[in-house]
């Protein structure tokens, strides 16, 4: 595995301090973690490079690969409602899944009247994607290699994938570039800012050692609110919409009900999400149109 020191993506700051380290056992991608001292992102440093990164999706990483291509009917359920409550505000026409996996959320937006589009890195799950779907096109590569046309499509959908790239910026750029201009692009991901990760703070903080990696070591990037509107408003985006909450069965959540304080922690996250609705949480989704 190859590494390069970067700086911020955000601001181009090339001052950062230490922010979490993965203690783990096993297999590891990044191990250090730093926050820009001038904009506050946190980010691996120092991180794969993009050719580490490919392999590892291609090879490591897709162990998971059964969950994506096996869809269960919950699954199913969730990508109908999603793409019905879509179409009552968006007329179909092209969509994307940047990071489409296996090709699950594509098939049923095939059957429901869009046009689809995929684009994924690992070799693997681009393989399995294409024995999935018969007339989506789906590409194998990043976004950029594809060379869309300017102003193409109606909906970018990217569910869990810009915390894993190498260069967030060139990605929302070319996003831009290709999003018509009354189209709409939707982001999903994790919510670095979380309440409880103050646990881990003042815990880490009194015990003198550097914080805990809450998100997966495999990320290139974390984001809070914050920062992940900055980036947005760089790459020239205006958020129409920004949702903050715990979301059932994620591994965070999953992972407190492994003991007692864990439970206790349960129980807060469901009276912090009744009583301050799209303001606390483990994920942050949003949906953003360009200027």
């Amino acid at each position: 595995m190859k590494y390069i020191k970067i700086n911020c993506n955000l601001c181009g700051s090339d001052t950062a301090k230490l922010y979490s380290v993965y203690n783990g056992e096993g297999n590891y991608l990044h191990k250090y973690r730093v926050k820009c001292k001038k904009c506050g992102l946190v980010y691996s440093n120092p991180q794969a490079t993009k050719e580490t990164l490919q392999q590892y999706y291609s090879t490591i990483y897709p162990g998971s690969v059964p969950s994506y291509t096996n869809s269960t009917k919950e699954i199913i359920n969730n990508y109908e409602k999603y793409f019905s409550e879509l179409n009552t505000r968006i007329k179909p026409g092209n969509f994307l899944d940047v990071g489409c996996a296996g090709g699950n959320l594509l098939s049923v937006g095939e059957r429901l009247g869009w046009k689809t589009y995929g684009v994924e890195i690992s070799k693997l799950f681009y393989e399995c994607a294409k024995s999935n779907l018969k007339s989506s096109f789906i590409f194998n590569g990043e976004l950029h290699e594809a060379k869309f046309e300017d102003n193409f499509f109606d909906y970018v959908y990217m569910s869990q994938v810009l915390e894993h790239v190498t260069d967030p910026t060139l990605l929302l750029n070319e996003i831009n570039r290709i999003l018509k201009t009354e189209g709409e692009l939707f982001i999903d991901v994790p919510n670095i800012a979380e309440p409880f990760n103050y646990n881990n703070w003042v815990i880490s903080y009194l015990k003198k050692r550097p914080l805990p990696m809450i998100t997966g070591n495999e990320h290139t990037y974390d984001f809070s609110p914050r920062t992940l509107t900055m980036l947005l408003q760089k790459c020239r985006f205006r958020i129409r919409t920004i949702k903050i909450n715990y979301l059932k069965g994620t591994f965070a959540t999953d992972k407190r009900k492994l003991n007692c304080f864990g439970r206790l922690e349960l129980s807060c996250i469901k009276n912090i999400n009744r009583l301050f609705p799209n303001k606390c949480g483990n994920r942050i989704r949003v949906t953003a149109t360009k200027y």
